[in-house]
């Protein structure tokens, strides 16, 4: 949510915005400070962790307050909502495009990430230690490692399209559903590379394009240079690979540059199709949290 906050008086403030959930308890806040005579705006994300606890479509009431240094009020205001499951996202919303919550479905800090990192310890590090100093070569070998991490773990993998559009949503498996039931589609595959890639402190993209999504990785500090990835080969067979003469990580790459350069030549064309790549990092100082 945005806030437009002014302060007509000739006295610099210092205000308290608190908002919440009315149904789940308990409330965030922050301390704003607005010079005399200025207008500013307020980015506040309210969250609960409760809300992965819904499973079915909910109506709650959200709350804003604002306060002076006297405690006084000076704005109280509620909202009616409806919250869907905490596994499912809506990709349009009244012809509002949301498929930059795509992000919160990324979870670098969810418990099978971390033992997942704890499998490529050994594999994560390049000469210097440190992800952002990485060469060209030393890179790629990272991400290499990564996707070869996720491929050991024996997950099927299927290429479900997506279908986009107003109302339409799609359920998501977290990366911990998805390693614990060894099964995954498109979405579920690249939710859980992604988790990897930004558990490893690297630049992370999810693209969506007009029926699937890839993965988008670089170095902190080279997003030029960006590795796209088609999740879904993945689960491609050893034998395949040998046939092909061509490993499942380059097979991965191959394929992804070409989705992403496909899509990419026909948004700048403005043909038909979807496109959209998702920073994550950028999402993050937007307030989309990771949702565990």
């Amino acid at each position: 949510m945005e806030l437009t906050i002014t302060n007509p008086d000739i006295v610099s403030k210092t205000i308290k915005v608190t908002y919440g959930f009315v149904e789940f308890g308990g409330s965030e806040s922050k301390s704003v400070f607005i010079e005399s005579g200025s207008v500013i705006k307020v980015q506040i994300t309210p969250y609960s962790s409760k809300l992965n606890d819904v499973f079915s479509p909910i109506n709650v009431t959200i709350f804003v307050k604002v306060t002076d240094e006297k405690n006084t009020n000076i704005f109280n205001k509620t909202w009616s909502l409806k919250v869907c499951p905490g596994d499912e996202i809506p990709w349009k919303i009244r012809n509002r495009d949301c498929t930059n919550l795509i992000a919160s479905f990324v979870t670098p800090g969810n418990k099978s990430v971390e033992e997942l990192m704890t499998k490529a310890k050994n594999r994560t590090r390049g000469k210097n230690g440190s992800v952002n100093n990485l060469n060209d070569e030393d890179f790629r070998q990272l991400v290499k490692n990564l996707f070869n991490t996720v491929k050991d773990e024996g997950i099927t993998y299927t290429n479900n399209p997506i279908s986009f559009g107003d109302g339409s949503a799609q359920r998501i498996r977290l990366p911990n559903l998805t390693l614990q039931t060894k099964s995954a589609d498109s979405i579920d595959g690249y939710v859980l590379l992604a988790s990897l890639f930004e558990n490893a402190g690297l630049r992370t993209y999810i693209v969506i394009l007009s029926d699937h999504a890839i993965v988008g990785v670089a170095r902190p500090n080279h997003e030029n240079d960006k590795i796209f990835i088609e999740t879904f080969l993945l689960g491609r067979s050893t034998l395949e690979s040998i046939f092909s003469l061509e490993t499942t990580f380059t097979a991965s790459t191959k394929s992804g540059k070409e989705a992403y350069n496909k899509a990419f030549g026909q948004s700048v064309n403005q043909e038909s199709g979807k496109f959209a790549l998702i920073d994550i990092h950028k999402a993050r100082k937007e307030g989309i949290r990771p949702l565990n």
